[in-house]
Formats: structure tokens, sequence, C-alpha cells
């Protein structure tokens, strides 16, 4: 089943999380010791937005699994 709006993501550990400004640059980012579960936001391109922690992020597709399933 495809993931829509507000499903729960499992990331991996060792993934890359971006946290970005309004005009999308990248203004810090933080590396998972720990798999967690994340809240999709938001589907994009290479990415998609996640909330973590009360926080929005941003992590690229190819470290994701059963996205489109």
């Amino acid at each position: 089943m495809k993931k829509r709006e507000f499903d729960l993501i499992y990331v991996p550990a060792e993934t890359y999380m971006l946290r970005t400004g309004t005009d999308e640059t990248i203004q810090s980012f933080i590396k998972l010791k720990k798999p967690v579960s994340v809240i999709l936001l938001e589907n994009k391109d290479k990415h998609v937005k996640v909330l973590h922690e009360d926080k929005n992020w941003l992590i690229e597709k190819k470290y994701l699994r059963g996205l489109n399933d």
C-alpha cells in the first residue's frame, strides 16, 4: 500500500535527516544513531518531508524502504 500523508514511516539507523530554511537551503542535519518512526508530511520528488520530535525534516527517498508499496 502506498504511503499517504500522516502515515508512520520507518527510518533506518545511519540515515541523514536534513533541516531546511524557508528558501529550501540546508540549515542543519542529523545522522540517526538508531532507527526511528516518523510521520510523513509530504512526498516530494527525491525527498520526503517528515515530522520528528516536533520538527520538520527532509529525508532522501533512497534511504527508505516500502515507501511506495
